[in-house]
């Protein structure tokens, strides 16, 4: 979180934006529904000569629909999405059609890896492989006494 904070505050020095506000979120772009996304989205609405600045485009969405979504309610009408990494810019044409190509293969990508997980578990479970760890029932909890600089 630190580096990709490292990075929008230099895009935002090297560009000449003021950084007025930096949000974050815990999870990746795989869900809209996160407080911090929320936030941020809010602060641009109705605010004139803001943008949105991301570090990476797939901690922001990896969804077509999402991205889609975002492009046409949130990141128009002078207020573009701007990503460090990929140095996209939606406020001209090619950077709205770079953002969704890239986001079309990383939504690939997460239903890929998505897929294989599921081909493998249920490979393991036809081979009757025991799944996860066999002695975790068998662990039984520590009594911890926290002390000041633990609480």
């Amino acid at each position: 979180m630190e580096a990709q904070r490292n990075k929008i505050e230099q895009y935002c020095s090297l560009y000449g934006l003021e950084l007025v506000e930096a949000y974050k979120d815990a999870s990746s772009g795989k869900t809209m529904d996160r407080p911090g996304l929320q936030d941020a989205l809010k602060a641009i609405k109705g605010a004139k000569d803001r943008c949105f600045v991301a570090a990476k485009l797939d901690r922001l969405t990896c969804s077509e629909r999402d991205l889609g979504d975002l492009l046409a309610s949130h990141f128009n009408n002078g207020h573009p999405l701007k990503i460090v990494v990929e140095q996209i810019d939606t406020g001209t044409a090619a950077g709205r059609m770079v953002a969704n190509m890239l986001v079309t293969v990383a939504q690939w990508e997460r239903e890929t890896i998505s897929e294989r997980t599921k081909d493998a578990l249920a490979a393991a479970k036809r081979r009757r492989t025991k799944l996860g760890n066999p002695n975790l029932s068998k662990v039984q909890p520590k009594a911890w006494k926290a002390t000041s600089a633990q609480a």
